[in-house]
């Protein structure tokens, strides 16, 4: 037996490829994490200090696992056009030499936030 989907109006079929692009706009606008109530307390200046440590140890985790996924990603290209945009985002996290790039700026944030580098 298989599930037939269900649209939120009811309906079986599915919605065509501009109708699909616009709901998907909309839900991408409504939950986008600028609107989350954390991000919004953060932008307005009303976290805790050890609130904002905690979001900077997560986010750290994510930056620092980019590098990492843009190298597969470069891995598997064949043209070396792609290769050459697709290393500079490498470079940009972890920068050309040490103490450079991106991730070297978050383990700043840290530290001035008062994190020790090996919390992050």
């Amino acid at each position: 037996m298989t599930a037939t989907p269900v649209r939120d109006d009811g309906a079986a079929a599915p919605w065509g490829t501009a109708e699909f692009t616009e709901r998907l706009r909309a839900v991408a606008e409504d939950r986008y994490h600028d609107r989350h109530p954390f991000n919004v307390r953060m932008h307005q200046g009303e976290l805790t200090p050890a609130e904002l440590r905690r979001w900077i140890i997560n986010r750290f985790h994510y930056q620092r696992h980019i590098p990492v996924k843009d190298a597969l990603i470069l891995a598997k290209f064949d043209d070396p056009a792609l290769r050459r945009v697709w290393v500079r985002r490498i470079q940009d996290h972890d920068g050309t030499a040490v103490g450079q790039g991106g991730i070297e700026r978050w383990l700043r944030l840290g530290e001035a936030a008062g994190l020790e580098r090996p919390a992050l």
